[in-house]
């Protein structure tokens, strides 16, 4: 657990019961006595506590530094999320902000379904607004479009009503009706599109996708694939190659590797956009295993370029703005706290980067070499 999250759920059990004991946080928690002992410390000299024997209770005073408390909610999986709590960090490091960070971690459980994630993340969102949070940075579980259930129709209701302001990151409410919360996200089909467009200028025609299909990113990369074959007047026979949907897939198998490199070969396919970097990565492993260069038979672009500059070959990569996605976003929500256009949902867009490395060349091989042939 970050030290962000403990501290966060240290004030608001605060807020709840007045006061704060070490035996019980550190119980609750999991952690040491110790490591309570530090974070009380440090939520001393925030001025959001005041220290007494055996544990801490509320501030008299209040918080010496910070005004405005944010509460944020990010999934606590993969690489990627931190990026983002960087840019958050970096104004809320600022003295000239005014504002502190009350983060909440929306983990899976036993039960890894789109009901239980929302579930959870409501009590989180729930619990912020209870501690008195004045603004709210979040991530939700939304999942595609595919997946607007009606457990995803109601989560969307309630967002839409907070009673406190909201901002949206790399995510947007499925409907496309108006209201909501503001948002910022990456333009993932534009940094999708550029991937294919790099691929083509290289004298690739066969151009592939690997996405897995349960997040709304994977479903902008699908679109933005499907728009630049189309507008670059390349084949639309080449395969979308899709990984399973369900929240609880332990990811892909040596037999789904086999048939992927299988599929590739059969279909002729000479450039190939991945995403994410993990499976660029695994799949990457598997075709050298396999006797397929990368890039002479396949050149491979992956998309996040979290893990992409430390495989061999260094993966060519669409590298999305995550830090200013965060900075933006603090921005953003602290207009609509301030009343700076409360009224106003605004929906911005960041351009991702194309990262070249060593994975795409020029096509210099016949089909005849194609991919996996003896």
């Amino acid at each position: 657990m970050l030290a962000a999250e403990r501290r966060s759920r240290i004030i608001a059990q605060a807020r709840r019961s007045g006061a704060v004991r070490v035996t019980d946080i550190a119980g609750a928690l999991g952690v040491s006595e110790a490591t309570v002992r530090r974070d009380l410390d440090s939520l001393v000299a925030d001025g959001l506590l005041d220290k007494v024997y055996g544990g801490a209770t509320l501030s008299t005073a209040g918080p010496v530094t910070a005004a405005i408390q944010v509460g944020v909610v990010i999934p606590a999986a993969t690489a990627y999320y931190p990026r983002i709590l960087d840019g958050i960090r970096d104004r809320a490091d600022d003295p000239d902000a005014g504002l502190t960070v009350n983060l909440a971690l929306s983990r899976r459980g036993t039960d890894p379904t789109l009901e239980s994630i929302v579930g959870s993340e409501r009590e989180l969102i729930g619990g912020l607004i209870e501690s008195g949070v004045n603004g709210l940075l979040l991530l939700p579980a939304l999942g595609s479009r595919q997946q607007h259930n009606a457990a995803v129709r109601e989560y969307e209701a309630w967002l839409s009503e907070l009673p406190v302001p909201a901002v949206l990151m790399e995510r947007e409410l499925p409907s496309m009706f108006l209201d909501g919360p503001s948002s910022i996200r990456t333009a993932h089909e534009r940094g999708a599109a550029g991937a294919v467009r790099h691929l083509s200028e290289l004298g690739h025609r066969r151009i592939a996708l690997l996405a897995r299909t349960d997040t709304q990113t994977a479903e902008l990369v699908h679109h933005g694939w499907q728009h630049a074959i189309a507008e670059l007047d390349l084949p639309a026979d080449v395969p979308f190659l899709a990984g399973k949907s369900a929240l609880d897939w332990p990811g892909w198998s040596t037999a789904d590797l086999d048939l992927i490199l299988d599929q590739l070969r059969d279909q002729e396919v000479t450039g190939l956009l991945c995403h994410s970097d993990e499976d660029a990565l695994t799949l990457l492993r598997h075709a050298r295993a396999r006797g397929v260069d990368v890039p002479g038979d396949l050149s491979v672009v992956a998309y996040e370029d979290e893990l992409a500059a430390l495989a061999h070959p260094a993966l060519t990569a669409v590298a999305p703005p995550r830090r200013q996605v965060g900075q933006l976003a603090v921005q953003i929500l602290l207009g609509l706290i301030n009343d700076q256009a409360r009224d106003t949902v605004s929906h911005l867009t960041l351009d991702p980067q194309l990262i070249t490395r060593s994975s795409t060349s020029r096509l210099l091989v016949d089909l005849d070499d194609s991919i996996g042939a003896d």
